[in-house]
């Protein structure tokens, strides 16, 4: 599954031929969301990296329509990507992002479930999401 984030969060900036080494772009992705630098990627960390796409005044509830818009807005090519990785994000299946549906993605990285997330963790699940979801990318620039 998964921030999450990105996550798309996550890939803010990232170009879609620049994805590949699927596993270094989510050392990457770890190193940009590890906010205060301590190595561990916590929930409150988590939680931050979704606040970018809270288009309402924070109101820490995220549609569908407010995380895609701002991944077209910002990375284009990885429009596509958004719509699935959403959808593994929305646990419940209610069309918005709440606590909750972060908890079940946290708790989907902490596979040793000491309640944060390390570099290794982080690397092995955004690793494989990545290569599973690859082909969603759009290399031509065109939805």
């Amino acid at each position: 599954m998964l921030l999450l984030l990105l996550v798309a969060v996550l890939f803010s900036g990232c170009l879609a031929n620049e994805l590949e080494p699927y596993n270094l772009t989510a050392q990457q992705m770890f190193l940009a969301n590890d906010f205060n630098g301590d190595g561990k990627f916590e929930r409150a960390e988590l939680d931050l990296s979704f606040y970018i796409y809270d288009s309402e005044p924070l109101d820490g509830i995220i549609s569908r329509l407010e995380y895609t818009s701002y991944i077209n807005k910002t990375t284009p090519t990885l429009y596509n990507l958004s719509h699935e990785l959403y959808d593994l994000y929305d646990i419940d299946n209610d069309n918005f992002l709440e606590k909750h549906d972060y908890d079940a993605f946290f708790k989907l990285m902490d596979y040793d479930e000491n309640s944060w997330i390390s570099e290794q963790e982080f690397v092995h699940y955004w690793g494989i999401l990545l290569e599973s979801l690859g082909h969603l990318i759009d290399v031509g620039g065109t939805k």
